[in-house]
């Protein structure tokens, strides 16, 4: 099976949440999207609210900050027509232990509606999910911030 790189920046950041998604996944390393903004506008019955999407800014200091997973064909159409439900789309990403940028897939929504407050449970998940791949608390708090964001 071919193997996909898979950026994580919303709820899938939780490494319960996507091993309870998609099975075992190969945990690769922290990374980030710049020119793009962490923007809650995906309606979700699931979570009861609006959930997070990416918008890009082309400002090179807007940054998304997530978790790079290694994930096979069936896994990555299990996130797809399970979870996701639109194709992932091939965006550059910079990894965190150094300059090198890698492309890899992510779900970013055509939506152009605002951005609203997260669902509690949904905002939980990314803090644990970011907590568990070890990013530093200042970070953690830019992402915080972007819960309420316009």
């Amino acid at each position: 099976m071919s193997e996909n790189f898979y950026f994580a920046y919303g709820s899938n950041l939780d490494t319960s949440q996507m091993e309870k998604r998609i099975g075992k996944c190969i945990m690769l390393e922290r990374a980030h999207v710049d020119g793009y903004k962490l923007v809650f506008n995906v309606k979700s019955d699931n979570w009861g609210g609006c959930t997070a999407n990416l918008k890009k800014t082309d400002w090179s200091s807007d940054k998304v900050y997530g978790f790079l997973y290694l994930i096979n064909k069936k896994q990555l159409k299990e996130l797809t027509t399970k979870y996701e439900r639109i194709e992932p789309t091939s965006i550059s990403v910079r990894l965190e232990s150094g300059l090198e940028q890698k492309n890899v897939q992510a779900y970013i929504w055509p939506k152009e509606e605002p951005s609203h407050e997260p669902p509690e449970a949904y905002r939980n998940a990314i803090i644990r999910g970011l907590t568990q791949h070890g990013y530093a608390q200042d970070i953690i708090e830019k992402v915080k911030k972007e819960f309420s964001q316009p």
